[in-house]
Order: structure tokens, then sequence, then C-alpha cells
């Protein structure tokens, strides 16, 4: 369906007519999350939200102006709880020198976050010119009236005073006794003056009632509060008493108002004994120190504070000790009396460490300078090994080849006269052509072999040896090499199907020959079985092992025989060089074949070990990777 330019048009006017009433007409809002700091401020907030003096903040509380703190906290601290939108009306505030009535209201708001968030929107109602104004078409009684519930309204502001504002209301209603009295001369005179008294009586009694049960209300908040008030309490004590440093609260004159378990602990001293005491009088005068008093006697009138200011004392049994101070004015929630809260922290051990630290690091700069010097000789002595070494290499590269290709000209002749005696003695019996295949298969693989290491002798990156590499065909050249023992041994060999992965075919030939003749070596003498079998690791299974990389893919190759076995205690040992677990008598070996199997296992990046019992055989658990990260 094709949208023509007009309704194009309309849409966009539509959503711009939408954009500007939102800008100009919604009413002043902020966004606040769960501990009441602002996150977003839309329109113009400045009658009602102020920066407060001091470090910049961002919390409601602190930049609301006077008269709409409490309302604000309470309004909250309701949606909170119940979740639901509140509303609060008729706050009293100033603002550019006039005073101002403010409605107020908190909206929970739901995202897709598990954050609470609060939409709080201020709007500005009637002021007191404006309802001056109104009431000047009011009867005096009324006027008085609403007067009355204006006082009773403007006690949600000011929860200290409620008991001043209950006397007015009771004053107000005196007055309104006396107002009665006076109607009720009139009534005499006039039964239309008595009628209309009685019915502004009537209007009275309802508004009072109405007053009556705001006050329960106001009562039943201030209830709440004083709860929140007690576990916000609680709650900071409870934090103080943890704290690792001491903590004591002093009033103006500098006694002791109370103090942290802390403090008690370190200057043996109970909350009983120090409360009402002078700082520099307790403990022997610890802390009678001139300056450190003229110091805190500044906090309260000057509204100054006390950073990382240190004394020393003399703190029995520990003997002169560094203390660090630092003070901040508090105030009493109850009684709103301003106190002083100072931290002491011990700070000798500190200081020890620092001086011990500073003489090591420069011990430590003159044996590094030693050092440098050793170094220097070290490498000139390092360079002069490398050029030998090299040199060395070259010498072997030298060696490689020639031995390669002295050891080629005799599988040339093996071949070549192998072939002769097929050609010139073709009636032979066909076992005898079975060996001479056999002679020419195993001489073209010595020639793959030689080939192979003469290559690897003049490849300086190993990374270009490794290829895809079939391990079936590497298992199956061996059992060729060892066709003979196998048959003599009388040997069962059992094997599944084995992966293709990237690897050094040479190292690979070598690694299964080492285990194939390690098998063969320790098999039963009644029914030896040798079995070979493979399978791709899951990744709960690589977990394991916190050698491999759970980034890649891995086989895991089984040699299992039922030979005569070991102790599994020895199983790192099988896999050290020279190291054997028999005689030379019982067993032929060098002790090298596993330890060239391990290390060829760690050049592939995989792992090796081994699970055995004795007398019940053994398997040699290979891991390695399908393929080499980049």
């Amino acid at each position: 369906m094709k949208i023509s330019l007009p309704e194009i048009q309309k849409t966009d006017l539509v959503k711009s007519v939408e954009s500007l009433l939102l800008a100009k007409h919604t009413p002043a809002c902020v966004v606040i999350d769960d501990k009441i700091n602002i996150i977003h401020i839309h329109g113009y907030v400045a009658p009602f939200l102020e920066i407060s003096q001091g470090k910049p903040t961002f919390n409601l509380l602190k930049m609301a102006r006077e008269g709409l703190k409490f309302e604000l906290r309470n309004a909250v601290h309701k949606v909170k709880e119940t979740d639901q939108p509140i509303i609060k009306e008729r706050i009293s505030i100033f603002y550019n020198a006039k005073k101002i009535s403010v409605t107020i209201e908190v909206i929970p708001v739901k995202d897709d976050s598990k954050e609470s968030r609060f939409l709080i929107l201020f709007y500005k109602t009637v002021a007191d010119d404006q309802e001056e104004e109104i009431n000047s078409h009011l009867t005096i009684e009324e006027i008085k009236a609403d007067k009355n519930l204006l006082r009773i309204r403007q006690l949600e502001e000011e929860l200290e005073q409620t008991i001043q504002d209950v006397n007015k209301i009771i004053e107000g209603q005196e007055v309104f006794n006396e107002a009665m009295g006076i109607a009720n001369e009139k009534l005499l005179k006039s039964g239309e003056d008595l009628q209309f008294a009685n019915e502004e009586l009537e209007t009275s009694k309802e508004e009072l009632q109405m007053g009556n049960e705001e006050l329960i209300n106001i009562n039943e908040e201030l209830l709440n509060t004083q709860e929140m008030i007690n576990i916000s309490r609680n709650y900071t004590e409870a934090i103080v008493d943890t704290l690792r440093e001491p903590i004591v609260v002093l009033d103006n004159n500098l006694r002791i108002k109370n103090i942290s378990r802390a403090f008690s602990k370190k200057y043996t001293i109970t909350k009983e004994e120090a409360e009402g005491k002078l700082i520099y009088e307790i403990q022997n005068h610890i802390f009678d120190n001139v300056h450190m008093r003229s110091m805190l006697e500044k906090i309260l009138p000057q509204k100054a504070q006390l950073d990382d200011y240190q004394i020393q004392i003399n703190l029995q049994p520990y003997g002169e000790s560094t203390m660090l101070l630092n003070a901040r004015q508090v105030t009493n929630d109850e009684s709103k009396e301003p106190l002083i809260l100072l931290a002491i922290e011990d700070i000798t051990e500190r200081r020890i460490i620092e001086k011990r630290l500073q003489a090591l690091s420069d011990g430590f700069e003159a044996k590094v300078k030693e050092r440098t010097s050793d170094l220097e000789k070290s490498n000139l002595e390092l360079g002069s090994l490398v050029k030998e070494l090299h040199q060395a290499n070259t010498q072997l590269q030298q060696f490689a080849y020639i031995a390669s290709h002295d050891l080629q000209e005799p599988l040339r002749k093996i071949l070549m006269f192998t072939s002769r005696l097929k050609e010139q003695h073709a009636q032979m019996p066909q076992e005898a052509i079975n060996v001479l295949d056999k002679i020419t298969k195993s001489s073209d693989r010595m020639k793959t072999l030689v080939q192979d290491l003469l290559e690897f002798s003049y490849l300086n990156n190993h990374e270009k040896l490794f290829a895809p590499t079939n391990l079936n065909l590497i298992l199956k050249n061996i059992l060729t090499d060892f066709e003979l023992l196998i048959e003599q041994k009388n040997v069962k060999i059992k094997s599944n199907l084995l992966p293709v992965i990237s690897a050094m075919p040479l190292q690979m030939n070598q690694l299964f020959y080492n285990l194939m003749s390690n098998a063969l070596k320790f098999c039963a003498s009644g029914d030896p079985v040798i079995t070979i079998n493979s399978r791709k690791l899951t990744l709960k299974q690589i977990n394991k092992y916190p050698g491999l990389n759970p980034e890649m893919g891995y086989y895991e190759i089984i040699f299992k025989d039922n030979g005569i076995g070991f102790d599994q205690e020895y199983e790192k040992q099988i896999f050290t060089i020279f190291q054997r677990l028999h005689s030379k008598d019982a067993y032929v070996g060098t002790g090298i074949g596993l330890a060239i199997s391990k290390k060829i296992i760690e050049n592939h990046e995989g792992i090796i070990f081994a699970k055995s019992k004795k007398e019940e055989g053994a398997a040699f658990h290979i891991i390695l990777p399908v393929s080499r990260k980049d």
C-alpha cells in the first residue's frame, strides 16, 4: 500500500504539535531512582528545587526547597510500600521571597530494568494573593473556617509543630464559639439570622470533623515516621559499631555524647564511663592537645571540618603512637542539637612500615644498579653464546643432510635389489614374494622418514610442519612395522575409527610407535589384547582438564592393554626421561620412549596421562586438539 504525500505531511504535523504540547504544557517533573537520586529532569523545576551549597549532589531531598523535603520523603516512602500513585496538595513553600502553594504527585514507573523508578510531578496551585481575591467573595465566617482548614493541612509539612497547630485550632474554635454567642443574641431578634447561624454551625462542625480525621491521619504518619527514624538510628549505630576505627560523638563543649565499640575497646573505657566527660580528660588526658582542642572548638561555630590531622599520644601499653583525626558536624534528629563526629585512626604501624619500606627502597636502588651491571655483562656473554649456538646449528644441519643422504643410499640399493629379485625369480614361492613386498614397503617407509627428518632439519618454524593427519593411516603403518612381533606374541589388536586432526605427521608416527611398542613390551603372556579407541570430548568433559582451551575441540585417544600394569603412584615417573619401573634384565628399553611421547603431546598443546592397576593392564589417554588456534 502506498502512502500519499499529504498523509505523510499530516503525520509529521501531528508529531510536531504533540512535541510542542509536551515541551510547553506538561508540568515540571523529575525521575528518581530507588536511592532518591535524580536521573532525569523535565521542564522548569527552579520553583521547587535548588542547588545546595557545598559538594554537588543529585539527591532530591538535598535539592528540594524548604517545606518540600518532608512531604517528598513521606510520599516516596508510601509509594514504595503500596506501589500506588500518591498526591500531596497545598504545600506552602517560598520562592523569590513569595509564598506559593504546591501540589506534588509521585507515580511508580515500570520499565525493563529491575531497579525502581519514580516520576514526581510538581504543580503550582492557587497562590496566597489569589486566595485572598477568592476569599473576598466569601463571608467572614467562611474565610475563618477556610483558614482553619488551611492550618490543619499545613500540619503535614511541619511535623514537629503539631501540638502548637492543634492549640491554634482550639483557639479558633473558641473564636467560633464567641461568634456563635453573638449569633444567638441575634437569634432573639431575627429567626432568619438564627437559621443562618445554625447552617454555619453545621458547616463548621463538618469541617472540624474532617480536621480531626486529618489529625488522626497525621498522627499515624508521625508514628510511622518515628518508627522509621528509630530503624534508621539502629541501622546507623550498627554500622558505626562494626567500623574498625574508633568513633566518638561530642557536643559543643567537647563533652562525650556517645562512643563506638572500637573506641571503647581501643581506649579501655565503657560508654557509661565516657558519657559526659571532656574528650581531653579521659584516660589520663591522652587527648589533651592544645592545637587539637582549638581546631575541634571551631567546627560548630565556623561550620568547619578536620581532615587527616595527626597528633602524637602516649597510649599505654603501646607507648608513643600516631593518630589521624577526621571530624565533621552532624545533627541530632530528635533534639536538633549540633554535634561533632570525630574518627580517630591509629596509623602508628603504617608509619613504621613506610619508614621500613623507604629504607628497603634505598637499599634496593643500590642492588638494582649492581644487578644491572651484572646483567649487562651477562648479556655480552649471552650474545657470544648465541653466536656459538648458531654455528653449532649450522653444523648440525650439515650433519643431518649428510647423514640422511648416506642413509638413503643403502635404502635405494635395498629397493633396487628387491626389485631385481622379483624380476629374475618370478617363479619363486608366494611366501618369499610376500617377504620381499614387506621389505619393499618397510624400505619405502624408511625412505619417507629420512626425507621428513631432512625437511625437519631445514625448517626453523615448526608451524609449517602441521598438516591434516589421518590417524588411521598412522596406526596402519605402525601395525605393519610391528607385524612380526604381533604374530610372535599372538596379540589381538582392536580399534575403532580414529579422527583426522591438524598435527605433525612425523611426530604422530613417533607417538603411536612408542605407545604401541610399550603395549607390546608389557603385554599379557596368556591372551594379550591391545585396544585403540577414540572419542570427541564434550565441553563439560573439556572443562575437567585445566590445561585445555574450552574454545577448541578435542579428541581423546586411548591405548589400552591387559598386560602387567603398574601402581598408579608411579604415573608421573613413567613420563620422566630415563626413569624405569623395571630392570633392563627384565624388559629391554632406554626409558625415554614415554618421555618423548609426552614432549610430542606438549608440542601439539594436548595432554597425556595413564591409568593402571598392577597385573590388570594399563590405559594411556591422549587428548589432542582437532585443529590449531590461530
